[in-house]
């Protein structure tokens, strides 16, 4: 490593003599230009947000007329300012990056180590971070851990390690529209004695008729009702009716009786006797893709099957390449690839023009897609609003080390032409 002046050398010595941190703009300003701390941090601001190139420029003056003043040659002065004015909103405060290192570091010791606890904390703390939950779901697969849905016999609220870290089961806290006073009774009434069926479990834990059907249509009671959850969204009706008329109370008597405030409730929360084998009607179950849209409204995860997975025999006829194949491919290669968008985003660039970053996930992973203004301007459209349809692409691989992103050259909603596209263009 080699210092532009010697004064440099403690400051940058453990960053090998690249300025990286704003804590050594403001030890190289005040060690080469003698600038006083509020000049220092005003340098500091000054970069870091990217202000305006005249206060750039004013500023470098101050920094070498200081230096020059301080005994340091002027083009080494300027040179030294070169590399601070490099700096300029790539810098990070060493204190944030330490902590982000940090993090980083512990993370990965988790998902290398212990994946199965790691997860269930990530999934137990939405909404959080980058990611949404079925992308999360689908990370975790990968490493080999299984995900479970909630069950009302075995889920906690939160998100529970099984079998030695084998498996995660969802905790009845990611059910949407069931309230935490449910949740806490669900478990609280099995502690006591295990559900005999969905008569004593809604006797006992006393959900509202909308959160009963959360639980059916989420998978929470497949336990209790052999797996059938359309003749159970049926049955609720009728087993509402047998229990009010069995109980003599209303359902809201039995869920107060169960949490112990009020007195007198007549025993309506005692348990049930097994349930009557004539309260599931004999209907056919739900689709497998009708099973998935309820599991996506009611956990935002798809447990019986990635959504992608109902388009994967017609995308293998059509040549689209899944993302541990893309992975695979070659450099400069001309592929097509299909996935749920995620987060697409459009950063600040340096020239000003958009370039637009979406990964596309599929049953196995994500394929990490850059859009240019070009495209978005005429195609993008598909990508951004509050129900993103599954997303086609066809691209150019780029390899960039061990990473790999496609260059779009088309981009469509799944299901449509290109050419259907443009006429549905304003």
């Amino acid at each position: 490593v080699r210092y532009l002046h010697p004064s440099l050398e403690p400051i940058l010595e453990k960053t090998y003599g690249v300025v990286l941190f704003q804590e050594q703009v403001i030890d190289i300003a005040h060690a080469v230009a003698g600038f006083t701390p509020g000049e220092a941090d005003r340098l500091r601001r000054t970069m870091s947000h990217a202000r305006s190139q005249e206060e750039m420029a004013e500023i470098g003056r101050l920094f070498v007329r200081k230096a020059v003043e301080r005994g340091v040659p002027k083009e080494t002065a300027e040179a030294i300012f070169q590399c601070l004015a490099g700096y300029a909103s790539y810098g990070f405060n060493e204190a944030h990056a330490a902590a982000f290192a940090d993090t980083a570091y512990r993370t990965a010791y988790l998902v290398r180590h212990h994946p199965a606890a790691f997860f269930a904390g990530i999934l137990s703390s939405q909404p959080m971070g980058y990611y949404p939950l079925h992308t999360v779901v689908t990370d975790v697969r990968a490493r080999g851990v299984e995900v479970r849905p909630p069950d009302v016999r075995r889920s906690a609220r939160e998100c529970t390690v099984e079998d030695g870290g084998a498996a995660i089961r969802l905790g009845l806290a990611l059910i949407s529209g069931l309230s935490r006073r449910t949740q806490e009774r669900i478990v609280e009434a099995r502690s006591e004695q295990p559900y005999a069926g969905v008569l004593d479990f809604l006797a006992r834990a006393a959900p509202s008729r909308d959160e009963a059907e959360a639980l059916a249509l989420s998978g929470a009671l497949d336990g209790l009702a052999e797996g059938r959850r359309r003749a159970l969204l049926w049955a609720l009706p009728e087993a509402y009716r047998r229990l009010e008329e069995r109980t003599a109370l209303p359902i809201a008597q039995a869920a107060r009786a169960v949490a112990g405030d009020a007195a007198g409730a007549g025993g309506a929360a005692q348990a049930l006797a097994a349930d009557p084998p004539d309260l599931l009607p004999n209907l056919p179950e739900f689709a497998p893709e009708e099973r998935v849209v309820h599991e996506w409204q009611y956990l935002g995860i798809p447990l019986t099957a990635h959504p992608m997975a109902f388009w994967r025999d017609r995308l293998r006829r059509r040549g689209y390449l899944s993302s541990p194949e893309v992975a695979r491919a070659a450099a400069g290669s001309r592929v097509k690839v299909a996935g749920l968008p995620v987060r697409p985003h459009r950063p600040p660039t340096r020239s000003g023009r958009i370039v637009v970053y979406v990964s596309l996930e599929d049953e196995w992973g994500l394929v990490d897609v850059v859009i240019l203004e070009d495209l978005y301007q005429r195609e993008g459209g598909v990508l951004f609003g509050e129900r993103l349809p599954p997303v086609a692409v066809e691209g150019i691989v780029e390899r960039r080390g061990r990473g790999v992103q496609v260059v779009a050259r088309h981009v469509a909603a799944l299901g449509r032409s290109r050419r259907a596209a443009a006429r549905a263009r304003p």
